[in-house]
């Protein structure tokens, strides 16, 4: 019985993870100046999505303007080695976890249309 139960335990255990388990990736800013949601400024070559941890600390500056939509699991500006930033002149940011603003970090956020939608488990 006790291996009957062991067994399940383990079957359980294995499902768990499997389930709840997700790709996440540190994502670093390589650009300068550019479109926080254009790929090319980001290590990866590509697009973040909600798997991403945005790390901005190369002195660069990402941009999200009108009619744009941002995600990325979770922002760091500023946060390691460097300084980081980020501009909004509208447009939307979504993070499922939240933005940090590190010692040498910076965000300006401007316009009407302007949108940060950061949860915080």
């Amino acid at each position: 019985m006790r291996s009957v139960y062991v067994k399940v335990c383990v079957m359980l255990a294995v499902a768990t993870m499997l389930c709840t388990s997700t790709a996440v990736a540190d994502v670093f800013w390589t650009g300068t100046t550019g479109s926080f949601t254009d790929g090319t400024n980001w290590d990866t070559g590509t697009r973040l999505d909600s798997s991403s941890w945005a790390m901005i600390d190369n002195g660069g500056t990402a941009q999200i303007t009108a009619g744009v939509d941002a995600t990325a699991k979770g922002l760091f500006l500023g946060y390691a080695s460097g300084s980081g930033n980020l501009t909004m002149d509208g447009g939307t940011l979504t993070t499922t976890n939240g933005i940090v603003i590190g010692r040498l970090g910076a965000a300006s956020v401007e316009g009407a249309h302007s949108h940060i939608d950061a949860v915080q488990p």
